[in-house]
């Protein structure tokens, strides 16, 4: 079928954001941490937020009780990718940092290290919220969901993409003419205004 050129140019348009990488270490030893078992943090070159997984997630605290180790993960949002141009300077990197952050296990020995690095998150660049793709569009049958699609109403990322499926499946419901569900969002005015 035909195309609508307005909805082709704004899909185009779309942006995605810098990469990132989130390293999970495993270590034959526990530490001792005041803080939350999930933190965000600020000052390193890389590690934004840091996760205790042997304290919050049942198989590995299941596997620290047998073990007596600690598996901890660090998150990198939108990185630069010419100051870590390869994988092992990420995690080189981040291992670095986890000493900084927890200098403890500077004495512990690491049993195994993953990475995952990707390139898919939904970019904002300034301005990009005026020509965004809605919900719904002027393509008969066809409704946008997801983190990238203009929404009415300020919300985050994974709320925009939960919130926009919502808005799609009532879009759909409603050409049947079904009823729609109800979604509650804060009043997009003041501060909150788009």
């Amino acid at each position: 079928g035909e195309t609508d050129a307005t909805l082709k140019q704004q899909v185009a348009n779309l942006a995605v954001a810098d990469p990132f990488a989130v390293a999970r270490f495993w270590f034959d030893r526990d530490f001792d941490w005041e803080h939350s078992n999930f933190t965000s943090l600020s000052g390193y070159n890389l590690t934004d937020s840091i996760t205790l997984y042997h304290r919050i997630q049942e198989q590995f605290i299941d596997w620290s009780k047998r073990t007596g180790g600690s598996v901890i993960e660090l998150h990198a949002y939108c990185y630069k990718e010419m100051e870590f141009p390869t994988q092992e300077a990420l995690l080189t990197t981040f291992e670095q940092e986890l000493y900084e952050i927890v200098p403890e296990l500077m004495q512990a020995n690491v049993l195994h290290r993953e990475l995952v690095n990707q390139k898919n998150f939904s970019g904002y660049p300034p301005n990009s919220y005026r020509d965004r793709p809605e919900t719904v569009t002027e393509v008969p049958n066809l409704v946008l969901a997801g983190d990238w699609v203009k929404m009415p109403f300020p919300c985050g990322l994974m709320e925009r993409a939960v919130s926009s499926g919502l808005l799609a499946a009532n879009a759909i419901v409603h050409q049947e003419g079904l009823q729609r569900r109800t979604l509650f969002t804060v009043n997009p005015e003041g501060l909150l205004k788009i």
